[in-house]
């Protein structure tokens, strides 16, 4: 799995995955939390902390050669779309996947991770 993109998500665990993640769109940061249904890895669902503000999260294939994921989202009326590659990404001892990405608009900053059983 390290190093591995596509496998990261074609392997999803019995329970899904567990989502904590940071968007901060020109200065103002919000942090998000959710789950990623092992029979629908595409459409995920963040929810705040306070549970006020949830998140439609798409995920599609950007290129089925190059190991590329889009996230598709609106935040703050903004239609954001993140093309994350593998060099945005940190596989980490513990199996858990670590997206790091950044434009001059928007800074993400996800953790996927097995969920808890």
């Amino acid at each position: 799995m390290p190093g591995d993109l596509f496998a990261f998500f074609d392997t999803a665990p019995a329970g899904g995955f567990e989502i904590e993640s940071s968007l901060c769109i020109d200065g103002q940061c919000n942090k998000y939390e959710g789950n990623i249904n092992p029979d629908d890895i595409w459409t995920s669902y963040l929810t705040s902390p306070d549970g006020k503000t949830t998140k439609e999260v798409k995920a599609s294939v950007v290129d089925f050669f190059k190991p590329a994921i889009c996230f598709s989202m609106k935040d703050q009326g903004k239609d954001i779309s993140l093309e994350v590659s593998l060099e945005d990404c940190e596989f980490a001892e513990d199996g858990s996947l670590h997206i790091n990405k950044s434009s001059q608009d928007y800074t993400f900053n996800i953790v996927i991770k097995a969920a808890k059983a």
